[in-house]
């Protein structure tokens, strides 16, 4: 048995993480699951009520205090537990539960030491201390896998980006997009991404392509977490001093299938962060042929993949609005759906060791 641990609020994300592990534990009789989702914000029990009886998962329970795991925990020290991108209290009550077999999927928080910020270094010896309580550490990418080791001197991590059922069935419908292209709108649409954490480097970024303000249009996504009215005026009021009534800014969640069609109405796709972020949309617009700009440990583990991307740097080039051929662009989705064809085996594989 493996108890699978999710933070509730993350559920955009988490749902079709579940739904993917749902898939091969129904294909394989030897892989028995329960899902723990933790976090106090009840308002969102509905949505994934709701996606569990389409899913018909029983093996769940909502936990909304840290007293409740620690007592779900001591009862189920024996069990199996994998932790995906947790906060950090509810990994150091499962740590001090002592649980036999602790295992995490580092999302790329908390995986290297930020040597500019105090509150890191402080909170670097609580970290060593948490990470060597797990048997293994699986990370998204190579560079978070090097900064653990580096770091914390780990020497448990691979790296194991997730299996994703619902892309698998998606396929033909990603390929349908790629082959039949919106008509133009006139203008170009520019999306910067990938959440409300990037928005520190929406604003130089929006300085940056100021200069094709007059065949652009600009979206900011704001999606999550949610930001406060001052954070959400200022970059409002940058973003229309420099594009006018062509800049806008997204800050609704979507159903998967319109998440897809949302990113498929943009031409180009921007995220300037530095750490992991927005692997997911990067996957995305990969497969719907977009042009890609990345920067820090996104680019690098892009880039290190063999796709047709460009780095942040880019962005002044005289091809900035040149879209990719279609050469380019069916080569990112074919390579894409190859590099993650061994997935699932992966993930089985591992599911079978750590539930021994």
């Amino acid at each position: 048995m493996i108890i699978h641990v999710f933070y509730l609020p993350n559920h955009h994300l988490n749902l079709s993480i579940i739904e993917s592990f749902v898939c091969m534990a129904t294909e394989n009789d030897d892989i028995k699951l329960i899902f723990l989702i933790v976090g106090s914000e009840k308002q969102y029990y509905e949505i994934y009520e709701k996606r569990f009886r389409e899913l018909k998962i029983e093996n769940f329970l909502f936990i909304d205090r840290l007293a409740l795991l620690w007592n779900y925990a001591r009862r189920n020290r024996s069990q199996s537990y994998l932790l995906h991108g947790i906060p950090y209290k509810y990994i150091a009550c499962l740590v001090l539960s002592n649980i036999e077999k602790l295992n995490w999927v580092c999302w790329g928080a908390g995986a290297r030491i930020n040597r500019k910020n105090a509150k890191s270094i402080l909170f670097t010896p609580v970290k060593k201390f948490l990470y060597k309580n797990f048997s293994s550490v699986l990370t998204l990418m190579t560079g978070d896998k090097i900064s653990l080791e580096h770091d914390f001197k780990l020497d448990n991590v691979r790296v194991m980006p997730y299996f994703s059922i619902k892309h698998t069935k998606l396929r033909d419908m990603f390929y349908s997009l790629l082959r039949n292209p919106s008509i133009n709108r006139g203008r170009i649409r520019v999306l910067l991404g990938n959440n409300s954490w990037c928005l520190p480097t929406y604003y130089d970024l929006l300085k940056k392509i100021s200069k094709y303000n007059a065949t652009i249009e600009v979206h900011c996504m704001l999606q999550y977490p949610k930001i406060g009215e001052k954070e959400k005026n200022k970059i409002l009021s940058l973003g229309e001093s420099l594009f006018g009534k062509y800049f806008f800014l997204d800050m609704e969640i979507l159903p998967t299938e319109e998440y897809i069609h949302y990113m498929n109405s943009f031409d180009i796709y921007i995220c300037a962060c530095e750490e992991q972020s927005g692997l997911g949309a990067v996957s995305t617009c990969l497969k719907l042929g977009k042009k890609i700009y990345l920067a820090g440990l996104n680019y690098d583990w892009i880039a290190s993949q063999k796709f047709c991307i460009f780095h942040i740097e880019d962005i002044n080039a005289d091809d900035f609005l040149i879209e990719l051929s279609q050469k380019d662009k069916a080569y990112n989705i074919d390579r894409w759906y190859y590099t993650r064809s061994f997935l699932k085996g992966v993930w089985i594989d591992y599911l079978r060791e750590i539930g021994k």
